[in-house]
């Protein structure tokens, strides 16, 4: 017996030892889905693991092999196996990534008459919370693999198969392929979806490259069809083929196409791309014994347009990629390399991928609120299909969870779910969380005092379980106030706080009677949404009346406040603000609206009212307002460190760092965010500027001046036609001031001004020799040239040069010029966390550097590519 414990612990060493090895060496991850034991591949040398090793996914679906007669149309072992997904409408796998590093994800299914149904299915494939593609299938023969190139924003991801019709989802293999940094250059609100990658000069009669042969696996296919083309093969020196940036194999690189003689000046690719948004990558080498002063010149066009690049092609240099610019659309496409005058041989093509590129435009949960669902999910062991994305899509959100606000949870309700243990800490982390049910279960334990920082939360019912011990009086005392109910009873060994000796039940202070306590219960929960459904559809202007004596002062109460209007800190449109204190020492913002203000006394009323009834940690907190005849004013929280323009300029610059600009811009996105995706109707700001992001005495950011905001009364993407173009040039949105139809996109493009001017410490508008040019002008022309150290901002300090990449690349496409390009502020929120993070990675490794060598690191910034103009 203890023979065979030794071998089979000898085995699982075995197994575990060499799937950490192969992981350590390529990074990659290798799923072959449906198999009981791990192999190792043998046309890659890869070790395929299975994916029951994965989290929950042994529980959830079904190993199968395709039929016999199909064993010989699967091209890889992959393939022979897979696992289906008959119960459930979505179900996931969950794999962990690294955030900012750029990631290819291929899933690979074949049929194969598995079932014996002889029905291929069709279903739907989501990464996250996006859409990715449909699967469908010509044949129980036919191999389908889906490729993405996507950027994490999260350590993990999650891949989920979505049911759609009466058939089956399944999935063959998935695998997780890292790339260089330098290549297929997106931001983390883009996504690439592969719609082919051809070796073109292919003369290998159907075979592909992959790993080894391809360092990053990357799937090169010969050509379709032959093309009125001449192939040409290597004949020089093949080592140096693959030191290209991309990485293109040699054997990809070895072969090429030219025209059919030297007399044809132009080489044409075409294809039907059947879709939108189509992205193109070529790649080039010379691959023929050519003399040194001999060369390969052509620019490239796209259906017969002017040329949109030149590339240059000599002997003996390393391979190179041309990206399309922007993205083609239609039916049909051709793209020309066409021969220039100076060249001495014809156009050349080695290798071509096509992608889709699509913006993610879906918000995920809060992840605060994912993390701690599935935390609850492990502590209590839910059994339930509690995968991908908690609240989205809608219509597949987790049972027992309701999301009632844009992406945080708000309502758990496990009521008898056959839960065991102790009530898990991380209910305490769900931050939104208004009604938690856990009644009629088998939890044990105190009542956690967690439970008490739960601000939203106005109903708990912890009724019939086998609790014990003592109750947090404060939860008690809580009771029945603010809305706020609970319900203990059926617990009977859990007791009141202070009285545990003498085992005094709960039911003392709790209704006894069942039907009672669910009578209540059912009331409360039935007008609670009553009442939220109301306030979300109630115009934000009638939401709550400005005349409420809780906030009104009165002037002479205000004369008092700032000691005569004593201390002036700042002056706008609106009028003069003053430093005041409160009688209990609040230091406050008094802003008085002037006589000759030019923003009057709507802008004040519509202020006041958005400010009373919206609330978020990045939105200045209104304390009250002086409506008192032919005064009026606001009194606001104190931002003791000024705005954020005021540190940009000349003599302030070197109090902010890149890494305390990156947290500046995060704060101020998630209170535009707040506006467009927390409430309803959603807030256009109209106003947003870095003399309107304001800092407290931490630095966090807090966005101000909400005079210009308006609310739509309907949700509409294509936004409201304005009588009034409002706003500051330089921020303004040129789309909005051309056509008065105001988007949520107005204020994304005025949030892209503001990043670039903590980018470049430059103003919206610079003057330079007695003339005005707008940022936007200024940067754009010098990152079309590559030149981008010249707009960085010298006072940025020590700082990660790819961090800055990607909030500048972030900004132009902010600001550009087709506003369906720009991305949501959900998506900008994202991707600045992303380049926070990035750069605190960096600081990191720095100071590790630093102390472990006495050698001095030098603080300028390194070079690298540069991000594409928008």
């Amino acid at each position: 017996m203890m023979k065979i414990l030794l071998f089979f612990l000898s085995v699982v060493l075995s197994f575990s030892t060499h799937m950490v090895q192969v992981y350590a060496e390529t990074g990659f991850t290798n799923i072959d889905c449906g198999i009981v034991n791990g192999y190792t591949d043998e046309s890659t040398s890869l070790y395929y693991y299975p994916d029951t090793l994965l989290e929950a996914m042994a529980e959830i679906g079904m190993n199968a092999n395709i039929s016999n007669e199909y064993m010989t149309s699967a091209s890889n072992q992959q393939l022979r196996t897979l696992r289906s997904f008959p119960n459930g409408s979505r179900n996931c796998y969950n794999l962990k990534v690294e955030i900012g590093n750029t990631i290819l994800v291929r899933a690979s299914f074949m049929y194969g008459n598995y079932d014996g149904l002889n029905l291929t299915p069709t279903f739907d494939l989501f990464l996250g919370v996006q859409e990715w593609t449909t699967v469908n299938f010509t044949g129980p023969e036919t191999i389908v693999r889906k490729e993405i190139i996507h950027i994490p924003t999260t350590e993990d991801i999650d891949i989920c198969l979505v049911k759609k019709g009466s058939t089956t989802p399944f999935i063959s293999a998935l695998e997780l392929r890292p790339l260089p940094d330098s290549t297929y250059k997106r931001t983390t609100s883009e996504y690439l979806v592969l719609l082919k990658r051809t070796d073109i000069g292919s003369t290998t009669n159907g075979s592909i490259f992959r790993y080894n042969d391809d360092i990053s696996d990357r799937i090169w296919s010969p050509p379709d069809s032959p093309n009125n083309v001449k192939p040409i093969i290597d004949a020089s020196n093949r080592g140096s083929l693959d030191d290209g940036d991309y990485k293109v194999p040699i054997p990809v690189m070895a072969t090429a196409v030219t025209t059919t003689s030297d007399n044809v000046t132009s080489l044409s690719f075409k294809w039907k791309p059947e879709t939108k948004n189509c992205y193109v990558y070529l790649h080039f080498a010379e691959v023929e014994n050519l003399h040194s002063n001999e060369f390969r010149e052509f620019d490239i066009s796209v259906n017969g347009e002017l040329p949109i690049g030149i590339v240059t092609v000599k002997p003996s240099e390393k391979p190179q990629t041309w990206e399309s610019p922007f993205t083609f659309t239609g039916q049909d496409v051709e793209i020309k390399l066409n021969r220039t005058a100076n060249s001495t041989h014809p156009p050349i093509l080695n290798a071509v991928e096509i992608f889709m590129l699509y913006n993610f435009s879906k918000v995920p949960t809060e992840r605060n609120d994912v993390e701690a669902i599935r935390g609850i999910r492990e502590s209590l062991g839910v059994k339930k299909n509690w995968q991908g994305d908690p609240c989205f899509p809608a219509d597949l959100h987790w049972d027992g969870v309701e999301c009632e606000d844009i992406n945080s949870i708000t309502t758990v309700n496990l009521r008898s779910w056959g839960l065991k243990g102790n009530i898990p800490k991380y209910f305490g982390n769900l931050a939104s969380i208004v009604t938690l049910d856990l009644s009629n279960n088998s939890l044990e334990g105190d009542v956690p005092d967690l439970l008490l920082h739960l601000r939203d939360l106005k109903l708990l019912n912890l009724s019939f379980n086998n609790l014990r011990g003592s109750v947090p009086p404060e939860l008690i005392e809580k009771n029945g106030s603010d809305g706020f109910h609970l319900f203990l009873d059926g617990n009977p060994d859990l007791c009141l706080s202070g009285s545990c000796g003498k085992k005094q039940p709960v039911a003392a202070i709790v209704a006894s009677a069942t039907a009672v306590v669910f009578v209540l219960l059912v009331v409360f929960i039935i007008s609670w949404k009553l009442k939220r459904e109301r306030k979300e559809h109630m115009p934000l202007e009638e939401a709550r009346p400005l005349e409420s004596r809780n906030n009104q002062f009165t002037y002479s109460e205000v004369v008092s406040i700032t000691n005569n209007f004593e201390k002036v800190i700042g002056k706008g449109g609106f009028g003069t603000v003053y430093y005041g204190c409160l009688n209990d020492d609040t230091e406050v913002a008094v802003k008085m609206l002037s006589e000759s203000s030019n923003q009057g006394s709507e802008q004040f009323q519509a202020e006041a009212k958005l400010l009373m009834t919206v609330h978020h940690k990045n939105l200045t907190s209104l304390i009250g307002y002086c409506n008192d005849g032919k005064n009026m004013g606001l009194i606001y929280e104190y931002m003791c460190n000024g705005n954020l323009e005021w540190h940009l300029k000349d003599r302030n610059r070197n109090s902010l760092g890149w890494e305390q600009r990156l947290k500046i811009a995060i704060d101020a996105a998630q209170g535009l965010e707040y506006l467009h995706e927390g409430i309803k109707p959603p807030v256009i700001h109209r106003d947003v500027k870095s003399s309107n992001i304001l800092l407290d005495r931490k630095f966090r950011a807090k966005l101000a001046d909400f005079g210009l905001s308006k609310a739509f009364k309907l949700e509409s993407s294509s936004g409201v036609t304005t009588d009034k173009v409002c706003g500051t040039p330089g921020y303004l949105d040129p789309e909005y001031y051309i056509s008065t139809r105001l988007t949520k996109q107005n204020d994304v493009y005025s949030f892209g001004v503001v990043l670039l001017e903590m980018i470049t410490g430059q103003s919206a508008i610079i003057r330079r020799n007695n003339e005005y040019i707008i940022l936007v002008k200024w940067v754009t022309p010098m990152l079309e040239r590559g030149d981008i150290q010249n707009i960085l901002d010298q006072h940025l300090g020590v700082y990660d040069i790819n961090s800055v990449w990607k909030a500048v690349d972030l900004a132009m496409t902010c600001v550009s010029s087709n506003p369906e390009a720009r991305p949501n502020m959900s998506s900008t929120v994202m991707d600045l966390k992303v380049c926070l993070k990035m750069q605190m990675a960096w600081s990191k490794k720095l100071e590790s550097r630093s102390a472990e060598s006495i050698e001095i690191i030098p603080l300028n910034i390194g070079t690298g590519s540069v991000p594409s103009a928008r």
